[in-house]
Order: C-alpha cells, then structure tokens, then sequence
C-alpha cells in the first residue's frame, strides 16, 4: 500500500498549515488508518479536513484491496465524531456511551478516570509531537487507583504506544515523531532548582521535561511558538544561554503581560517570538560557544532581553480596552443542541439495528485498571 501513499507526507505538509489547528486531528487520522490507533475523537469544526483526508486515505486501501484499513466518520454528540475503521473489532458503536466507554474507544490506559468530587491526584500523560510541541492526545489517571503493579504497566504500554507511533510514521515517510511524556505532581516543582545548577541535567532528565521547561511552570503563556529549545537542542554544550533564557521567561513570558497595556501589545510578543526563535536556532546548531561569532549573537540576544525586560518594567500592565460583553441566550442554544442530538440519535439509532447490527456485537477490549463510579456516566448526557 505505502506506493498508493506516496502522495501522503506533501498531502500533510500543505494541509497543516496551523499546527496547532491541523496536527492533531490529521495525523491522528492517519494513525487510526494504519490500524495502530481504535479511534480518535474530534470537534466538529474539523470535519471537513478530516473527511477529504479519510477520502483519500480509503481511495488508496481499495486500490490495493485492503478494505480492512477503511475508516468512516462516525458521529456522536452534536459536537464531536469518532473516526475509526468501518470493520474495527475493539471500537464500541453504541450511541450511549459512558466516559469509560470513550476512553475505551480511544485506547485509554485508564479508561473512565473522569474527575469528580472529591477531587483525586492525578497524573497526565501526554503524546507530544517533538517539531512543533503539539498535543497529539492526553489523558488523566488518577493515582489513587494505580498499584505498585499497574505504575510499571503505565510506564510500559505508553513507551510501546510511543514506539508504535513512530514506527507508523517511519514507515509512511512521514517525518513527524513522538514524545510520550507523563506529569505527576510532583513534576514541575524540580525544575526551577535543576534549571539554576551551575551544571546541566542529565539527558534523561531533558529528555522528560525540556517540554514542561518551556511550557508547564504555572503562569507561563502556553503558545507553542514562544518555544525556545527542545529536544534537538544541544543543552549542555549551551546551557549558560539556556539557563538566562529560561529566567528571562519566568519573569516575562507570562500571562500576566498578555496584551495588558499598551506597551505589552503585538509589537511586544511578536518580539518575544523573534527572540526565543533566535535562542532555538543557535541551541540546535553547532557554534562553537567560544567563537566571536557566538559570542556576538549571545550579547545580540541579551540586548534584546533588556529592551523587553524594560518594557514591562517600565508600563503600567493595566488593561486599556475591555472587549465588549457578549449577550447570551443560553436557554435557546441549548434547547436547539438538544434538539438536534435527538434527531442524529433516532437516524444513528436506526442505521445500526436496519444496516448493521454486527456492529452491536461484543467488542474486543481489555479490562484495564479501576476507575470510579464518574466514569459509568453518560459521556453525552447533557444533550439527551
């Protein structure tokens, strides 16, 4: 089949013009496709893109005559839609579907694990993409529910999972790659101290957290495009300028100055990006840190921290504009979703028991770890 999808790796590079639009529900598609996801649920709003892929896709299946690879968007909710393959054994067509139920279908390690009172620890694992530092899927598992035996599992099926996904893209050409990673609570309160050491960490230890460097320390700005090093960055070889880079972000590269003054407005950020983009060019290069010419670029960088420093040091951070309130009617809205989930229901409803009644055949699923009661709600109770 990988002949019928040469056409594939510049389908996705030209259709995934937003990464953090587009990534996520494309290449989950094509994980899904190649048989090494059940399913992945998506919003509606990214129908369209999926749907002329999953066309593609399928066209390329039946040329080779591997219907088995087929997939078909399925909706459930008003809002959201499985995509999975039309013959799959372990995915549950069932139009009322617990959270246990969706975890299942999206191959949840610790399907079901929906918060509730009271309020469990957790831990969150997460699929990251390792170009662009986009989410590819997550999920939460609470500790309490985690024995000595099954932490090992965790750790073992999410590394298999991670290898599996990369694997599949190696395969199909594709040059996107994987990073499982897992926060626990404990996480992020080693970072600030590690990141301050005189000497810098070992590659294991970056390996797990140069993701929440840049992203998971409490009241810094999310935005992947402030990302300035990664896994490709030659940490230890630059980790002086890592180091005043990333006390720069505490400081500054924080919601408290997202667009609150005319000072921290779009010239402010669009600098900030430009800056950090800098620091991850030369962190992934390979200058010599004693030459003049690194030297010139590291004083460049630290005059553009100051200039920046000094803005919002020296602006009021007072919000200038208020964006108008928007005028609701929620009542209305949520009467008309309802509404339109009864009907997709009766029609969904009618399409299994008429056309395909082998879909509501047991499912092949493994049993998984404990979760609580929360987890045996209906997923989509609120539109019934």
């Amino acid at each position: 089949m990988l002949g019928e999808l040469s056409w594939l790796p510049g389908y996705l590079k030209e259709a995934i013009q937003d990464p953090g639009e587009d990534l996520e529900p494309l290449l989950n598609t094509v994980l899904v496709f190649a048989r090494v996801r059940t399913s992945t649920l998506q919003n509606m709003r990214s129908w369209q893109k999926v749907s002329r892929l999953a066309k593609k896709l399928n066209k390329a299946a039946e040329a080779v005559g591997t219907t088995s690879h087929k997939i078909e968007l399925v909706r459930r909710g008003p809002k959201t839609f499985f995509v999975t393959c039309s013959n799959s054994p372990r995915f549950n067509w069932n139009l009322s579907l617990t959270h246990h139920d969706v975890g299942k279908n999206l191959d949840y390690f610790a399907a079901g694990h929906v918060q509730s009172e009271p309020i469990s620890a957790e831990c969150t694992v997460y699929y990251l993409e390792k170009t662009t530092f986009e989410e590819l899927l997550g999920e939460r598992v609470f500790i309490d529910y985690l024995k000595d035996d099954t932490k090992g599992d965790l750790f073992t099926y999410n590394l298999q999972r991670e290898t599996l996904f990369n694997s599949t893209m190696k395969n199909l050409a594709l040059d996107y790659r994987f990073k499982c990673l897992t926060l626990w609570p404990d996480t992020l309160q080693s970072i600030p101290s590690i990141m301050a050491q005189t000497n810098p960490p070992s590659t294991q230890w970056w390996d797990d957290n140069c993701f929440f460097i840049n992203f998971g320390l409490p009241g810094i700005l999310l935005h992947t495009k402030f990302a300035f090093y990664g896994w490709e960055t030659n940490y230890s070889r630059y980790w002086p300028l890592i180091q005043e880079t990333f006390e720069f972000m505490l400081k500054y590269k924080r919601h408290d100055y997202w667009y609150t003054s005319s000072e921290t407005g779009t010239a402010f950020w669009d600098s900030m990006e430009n800056t950090f983009r800098q620091v991850k060019t030369i962190g992934e290069g390979n200058l010599d840190p004693t030459t003049t010419e690194f030297q010139e670029a590291y004083a460049k960088i630290r005059e553009q921290f100051d200039g920046l420093s000094k803005i919002v040091d020296d602006s009021s951070i007072a919000c200038t504009t208020k964006a108008p309130v928007r005028q609701r009617r929620p009542h209305a809205s949520n009467l008309f979703s309802r509404l339109a989930y009864k009907v997709l229901f009766v029609r969904e409803t009618l399409s299994l028991q008429v056309f395909h009644r082998n879909r509501l055949s047991p499912r092949i699923q493994s049993e998984g770890i404990e979760y609580p009661t929360s987890g045996d709600e209906d997923a989509f109770q609120w539109f019934k």
